[in-house]
């Protein structure tokens, strides 16, 4: 009795390892590794691309009985996968391009995608005659966007089987936003100032004053220091500069009827010539970054003796061209006063005040 127990506990004990011995064997088809799916997007309830990628431990040799399939979660997760055609997806095997079919043809490199039964639960990649796959082949699968829209945030898989012992999972994480909104809030901005100097450049203090000093017939004067203008904004629509006489006599005699006046036209620039009247300006812009753009009448080549007239009604000196400017600190518009006088002006004090402003449109 106790040797036929014996034999007993022996077999029941080599059929326990025979069982142990088969539930631990790993399927065949589980025969890929590094798999990976970047997503274009993943934010619930919106669409995104799919790049597949995955190493075969396995080789494959392409025919009809052959293929593998591809899902995106269940069947109530990933939808629109019923609406991919071959035309949405781009695949490779060991970097070679691989020719997205409907039904296979006698062609090599081909593969068939069809849809997995029941429509919408994947699809199943058929490897063609000639299409084979060898161990340790990279392939990767590339689905368009806006054909497979994501579900609800969760965790999902991806599954990949078939007939073709290509096998494996991944998993993919759904968010219920993918995205962070960062804000932010630039105050408007506008300078815009007066300098005085024989070289624009450098801040001066008001109240401001140009002398043009003794004029004669001989000549053509031009003030030895510069109107200076500061222009800086960051307004949409930039600014423009205008000028204002407070007369519309030029220089005006102080206590004297007479006065010297280039009248203001929306034209080129006036040439003074010595011995005939003529009083103005001209304007040169100067910008770190954007442009300012002195225009007619005071638009004129400054290195001579040209000038645009002033009026006794605010005419633009220059614009931004509509954009922000950062102009040139205490120079981003050097203006040069000019005068010239006719044998018969009379002689007396004479004086012209000029307003500026500028205007930012935001």
């Amino acid at each position: 009795m106790k040797n036929k127990l014996v034999r007993l506990a022996s077999q029941l004990t080599t059929a326990a390892m025979v069982v142990s011995m088969f539930a631990s064997v790993t399927p065949a088809s589980a025969a890929i590794t590094v798999v990976k799916d970047t997503m274009s997007r993943l934010n619930a309830s919106v669409t995104s691309s799919h790049s597949i990628s995955f190493v075969s431990d396995v080789a494959v040799t392409g025919n009809s009985a052959r293929n593998m399939t591809l899902a995106l979660g269940g069947i109530a997760d990933f939808t629109g996968e019923g609406g991919v055609i071959p035309g949405d997806v781009t695949m490779t095997i060991a970097a070679a391009p691989i020719t997205e079919v409907a039904v296979c043809t006698p062609v090599a490199g081909e593969v068939a995608i069809t849809q997995t039964a029941p429509p919408g639960t994947g699809l199943t990649f058929t490897f063609c005659t000639g299409t084979n796959v060898a161990i340790s082949d990279v392939i990767t699968i590339d689905i368009a966007d806006g054909k497979i829209t994501n579900p609800a945030a969760g965790t999902y898989q991806l599954l990949i089987g078939g007939t073709g012992l290509i096998a494996g999972t991944a998993q993919l994480a759904i968010m219920d936003f993918d995205y962070v909104t960062v804000t932010a809030t630039i105050q408007s901005t506008m300078v815009f100032d007066i300098d005085i100097a024989a070289a624009c450049g450098a801040e001066t203090g008001g109240a401001y004053a140009v002398s043009l000093s003794n004029l004669t017939t001989g000549s053509v004067t031009t003030a030895a220091n510069h109107i200076c203008l500061d222009l800086k904004t960051n307004g949409t629509g930039g600014a423009i500069v205008e000028v204002m006489n407070d007369t519309a006599n030029g220089l005006d005699g102080q206590n004297t009827a007479d006065f010297i006046v280039t009248p203001w036209a929306n034209a080129a620039a006036t040439l003074l010539t010595a011995g005939v009247e003529g009083y103005g300006l001209c304007a040169v812009g100067s910008v770190v970054t954007g442009a300012i753009t002195p225009v007619q009448p005071y638009n004129g080549a400054c290195a001579t003796d040209v000038v645009g007239g002033v009026a006794s009604t605010f005419k633009t000196l220059a614009n931004t061209g509509g954009a922000p400017v950062d102009g040139t600190n205490n120079g981003a518009i050097d203006l040069k006063v000019r005068a010239s006088i006719a044998p018969t002006t009379m002689a007396d004090s004479y004086r012209s005040i000029l307003t500026f402003r500028a205007t930012g449109t935001f």
